[in-house]
């Protein structure tokens, strides 16, 4: 509830009673590498079309705004464009035998929207729509399952031109279209959706300006943007119930930010809770619930964005699972009134090679446990949990990582807990498969578990994708 500014949380009771009996459970768990995970829990990896594919006006392929940002001197680190990207247009079919080799069953892409409708909104390139039949077939044959998102920020540039962009609800409404062509086409092979890679990204493009298209609008605009974002999530979910095939399943990826309990007290518990539900609901409840929260409303006034009934009923299409992407939280206690306090983190605080991946374990855990007892969705799927390291291959041709063995290792161990606990998390995908284009950091940012040599584009799977296959296989961290 929200009184004189204050957002005040309450846990029902049989839901205190629950939190209680799981305490004592988890108190007696072992939560060590000796824990296996359930049978039928889903283990992947995953990657997006415009950072790994290349060929980027190959096949009638139309420009997308990524393609047109990198080309402005300044924007992308050393000027790398996507141009070449990991080369798995022309490499797919050694791509996925590789990941058959590891073990891999489960694969997360997208489609890029610029390859099937160049223009956003006008004819379905067919050399596009061939290339993704190609991709799925090759997968069906090395025995991985497709996860197919519709949208990982790759704009067709001409919408952005003609319509100015995700401002425009004309492009939600473009998305419609271009979601019902790819399910009609694809409902065969592809039981598993996901509609919408991190929306709240779009703040980065159309707010900051740091990713595509550097554009750097009022807050009232952006809140607009990220209103269409949802909005096209909910059309997105839509084209999978109406046309997809037999046993289809839809769910949106989603990165909030999370709230870390300085420590496991109950006043720094329920603070974290406090601020985790602060900083999502404006996300978070429209998704979910269908409804914007009234209190931001009212604290943004003329900067709430503008919408109806139908917007809300839309973004609110029920799904079949939230997909939760981690990678780093914030600490956070009770303040001396109560109130969530954030903590700023030390100098010295350990982080990946890019400066907002403070290495922080356990907002995986409290990722789960807040996500389910402040929102209820359902099925929770970790859709992406990663990190950057400044990897760098050694004289006998290997990448011994193992930093980024020590970070899945410790995410993997709060997963488990969250497991044991009894929170409903199902699956698990790995970002990266390969060190790919890295958005504004281009290919200097290294989130793969399998390096590409950029001269040769030669593979080469890291310490972390032989551990990664281990612990699939035993389904126990090893």
């Amino acid at each position: 509830m929200h009184t004189n500014g204050r957002i005040v949380f309450f846990i029902p009771k049989e839901q205190h009673r629950r939190m209680k009996k799981i305490s004592r459970k988890s108190r007696a768990a072992r939560i060590d590498g000796r824990f296996r995970f359930p049978a039928d829990f889903i283990w992947g990896v995953a990657a997006s079309a415009p950072q790994i594919e290349g060929a980027w006006d190959k096949d009638r392929k139309g420009p997308s705004i990524w393609d047109t940002f990198c080309r402005i001197p300044g924007r992308v680190i050393n000027g790398d464009t996507l141009d070449a990207g990991c080369d798995h247009y022309h490499r797919y079919e050694e791509d996925f035998r590789l990941m058959r080799e590891l073990g891999i069953k489960n694969y997360r892409l997208s489609i890029s929207w610029p390859r099937i409708i160049p223009d956003g909104d006008g004819a379905v390139n067919r050399k596009g729509v061939a290339f993704y039949h190609r991709v799925l077939d090759s997968m069906r044959e090395n025995g991985i399952r497709p996860w197919v998102c519709f949208f990982h920020y790759d704009l067709p540039q001409s919408l952005e031109d003609r319509k100015s962009g995700w401002v425009s609800r004309a492009v939600p409404e473009a998305f419609s279209r271009f979601c019902g062509t790819v399910v009609k086409e694809y409902r065969d092979t592809v039981d598993r959706w996901l509609t919408i890679n991190e929306p709240w990204c779009l703040k980065l493009g159309y707010h900051t300006g740091y990713h595509a298209p550097g554009r750097k609008e009022n807050i009232q605009v952006l809140h607009q943007v990220l209103h269409h974002g949802m909005l096209a999530h909910g059309y997105a979910a839509r084209a999978v119930l109406e046309f997809g095939g037999r046993g289809a399943q839809v769910g949106i990826v989603h990165n909030p930010a999370y709230s870390v309990p300085i420590m496991e007290t109950e006043p720094h518990i329920s603070a974290a809770r406090q601020q985790f539900r602060i900083d999502t609901a404006p996300m978070m409840e429209p998704l979910i619930k269908g409804r914007y929260p009234k209190w931001w409303l009212d604290e943004e006034a003329m900067a709430a964005p503008r919408f109806d009934d139908r917007d809300m009923e839309i973004i609110g299409t029920p799904c079949d699972f939230f997909g939760l992407n981690v990678y780093t939280g914030r600490f956070v206690r009770a303040g001396i009134d109560g109130r969530p306090e954030s903590l700023p983190l030390p100098r010295q605080y350990p982080r990946g090679d890019v400066p907002w991946l403070a290495v922080m374990p356990d907002a995986m855990y409290w990722a789960i446990r807040f996500t389910h007892e402040v929102y209820s969705p359902g099925a929770i799927h970790i859709s992406e949990n990663g990190c950057a390291f400044d990897d760098a291959i050694s004289d006998k041709g290997e990448i011994i990582d193992t930093d980024r063995i020590d970070f899945l290792r410790n995410h993997l161990l709060r997963l488990g807990r969250a497991l044991r606990e009894g929170f409903p998390v199902k699956a698990y995908f790995l970002w990266s498969i390969f060190d790919n284009y890295e958005w504004a950091d281009g290919y200097a940012k290294k989130f793969g578990i399998v390096g590409i040599e950029r001269a040769t584009m030669k593979r080469i799977p890291k310490a972390s994708a032989h551990w990664y296959a281990a612990v699939m296989k035993q389904r126990r961290i090893v």
